[in-house]
């Protein structure tokens, strides 16, 4: 009699057809994507704070460390934080002022970014010398050499390409 029940469930099971399901990738939207960003800026800074060698390497760890937590497009957040240094990078005065200071542009701004979004608006809103920022802390860039070398070779083809375009 088991036997028998056994053998039935399994003809029924192979006999019912397999259920398929589609499904679309969720998309994100902006604003979650800029909290999601600003949340991983923010758990960087305070854990870079709280290390004992503190350089361009260690940075990128704390950053990328909370970035693979909150994105699993790394391509993805690159992409929102180079957003973030071209906001600096469209300033004629950020430029002029880096130019000033002997510093390269997108080392300055890709630094300033990792601070997060206050150090961003101050600079912003009253360049770098107005905004207390020590600018001699800044020596290398925090991202990474792949990421700068595309933004750099067309910043508007960066932005561009479809794997990396935030969700609408």
């Amino acid at each position: 009699m088991r036997n028998n029940l056994i053998s039935a469930t399994a003809k029924a099971v192979e006999n019912t057809p397999a259920l398929v399901i589609n499904v679309e990738p969720t998309k994100v939207s902006t604003k979650t994507q800029s909290k999601e960003f600003a949340d991983v800026i923010r758990k960087a800074a305070n854990a870079y704070d709280l290390q004992m060698v503190k350089n361009c390497e260690v940075r990128l760890q704390c950053i990328e460390h909370f970035a693979r937590q909150r994105f699993s497009n790394m391509n993805l957040f690159w992409t929102l934080y180079m957003q973030r240094a071209d906001v600096l990078l469209d300033s004629v005065s950020f430029l002029r002022e880096a130019k000033a200071l002997g510093e390269n542009p997108v080392i300055l701004a890709t630094n300033i970014v990792a601070h997060g979004a206050k150090e961003l608006k101050a600079v912003s809103k009253f360049g770098i010398a107005g905004s207390g920022i020590r600018v001699e802390d800044y020596g290398c860039s925090i991202v990474p050499d792949e990421i700068v070398k595309r933004f750099m070779a067309n910043p508007d083809e960066f932005f561009k390409d479809e794997n990396l375009q935030p969700a609408a």
